[in-house]
């Protein structure tokens, strides 16, 4: 099963993938990973992350299209993997989600949602730490202001308060979700 974890820029999605990757063993691929390598060729790259300015839907496409192909080498590793990203545009994403999903037999979306305050403070935080990285407070305002509502969300993980209690659950949620189809490929528990 692909497990896709979607949310806002500064919604907590890396460290919600990482640790449901951790509890159950389970690949994570980093979309951002490929955003870096395609932006590497891409002349216009750095002033978009420089500026704020969302990455084009045909930047976002051939990210999503480099993305797959690591799936389809990775279904030979393991029954499932995870991958985060802000998911913004309906346009791109449900291609995405439609193909993730048939390569690795099944797709869950998890949508992360917080509270602005905590998107600002953690956004300040990340600013004081890296230099350079691609979301910051500019990139979260655009997305905002283009981002389409999610309308495949399987689970949601409410991440302002009790990070364990909704880790807790949400690791319920995938167990359920991948457990009868997999038994024994799913060797974490929640």
């Amino acid at each position: 099963m692909l497990i896709a974890v979607a949310g806002s820029i500064g919604a907590g999605k890396s460290t919600v993938a990482r640790a449901i990757a951790e509890t159950f063993d389970i690949p994570l691929h980093s979309i951002d990973d490929d955003k870096l390598a395609i932006g590497a060729t891409t002349a216009s790259f750095a002033e978009w992350v420089a500026s704020g300015t969302p990455f084009p839907d045909s930047f976002r496409a051939e990210v999503f299209r480099r993305t797959l192909q690591c799936l389809e080498s990775m279904r030979a590793v393991s029954p499932h993997v995870i991958v985060e990203e802000t998911f913004h545009r309906k346009s791109i994403r449900d291609p995405f989600f439609d193909r993730g999903g048939s390569l690795l037999g099944g797709f869950s979306l998890i949508e992360v949602v917080v509270d602005e305050s905590k998107v600002m403070e953690r956004l300040a935080r990340r600013a004081e730490i890296e230099t350079g990285h691609m979301a910051g407070v500019d990139m979260y305002r655009s997305f905002q202001a283009v981002s389409d509502p999610q309308d495949r969300v399987d689970h949601v993980f409410r991440n302002d308060g009790d990070f364990e209690r909704e880790l807790d659950a949400c690791c319920r949620y995938i167990l359920d979700k991948i457990a009868p189809a997999h038994g024994s490929a799913v060797s974490g528990t929640p």
